[in-house]
């Protein structure tokens, strides 16, 4: 539940079979155990990515509900513009993808908001996405990959077909989620 935590750890890619290396994060807990979570959640990524996993990245979960806002300003402006379509599809075939299905959200929103080696093409999306970049940014606490192209955060994309158990989730009443299912 929201405010149950702060940090999130997770990783962008497939984890290994062999699990986490929990020796590290528990002798440094040990000899700080008043540490907050995000420095916490920054020992577990970094012990982890250091025992060979491809990415791990810490999220500030305060930090989200901006990011959610921003996303759907996003979606409403690929939405309202003309070239909306071909905008999100230029964003999502230059972003790393870990799938075809889920892409590193960082990547988008900086080809989005004209960044990216594609430019953004539409004032409005370009607006919307620097700003929800900066929001994204700003709820990357951590990042730990083995390729420059992971940001910390993947998206689901959809691919090739869109998923109906994606609106499933607490994201389904999202402009992000109506984008999805229009283009």
């Amino acid at each position: 539940a929201m405010g149950s935590a702060r940090a999130f750890v997770a990783a962008q890619d497939y984890e290994g079979a062999d699990g986490w290396e929990y020796t590290g994060v528990l002798s440094a807990l040990t000899a700080d155990p008043g540490m907050s979570g995000l420095t916490l959640g920054d020992h577990v990524a970094s012990t982890f990515r250091a025992s060979g996993d491809n990415t791990q990245s810490v999220t500030d979960l305060e930090a989200l509900p901006a990011l959610n806002d921003a996303l759907d300003r996003v979606a409403t402006a690929l939405m309202d513009s003309d070239r909306g379509a071909d905008l999100w599809e230029s964003a999502v075939s230059e972003a790393y993808t870990f799938d075809y299905t889920n892409s590193d959200l960082g990547n988008i929103l900086a080809a989005l908001s004209g960044a990216g080696a594609n430019g953004g093409g539409d004032a409005e999306v370009a607006a919307a996405a620097a700003e929800a970049l900066t929001a994204y940014d700003a709820a990357i606490f951590a990042n730990y990959a083995r390729t420059r192209q992971a940001t910390g955060l993947s998206i689901y994309v959809a691919g090739r077909r869109f998923d109906d158990q994606y609106l499933r989730g607490a994201w389904a009443d999202t402009k992000w989620a109506e984008m999805l299912q229009t283009f």
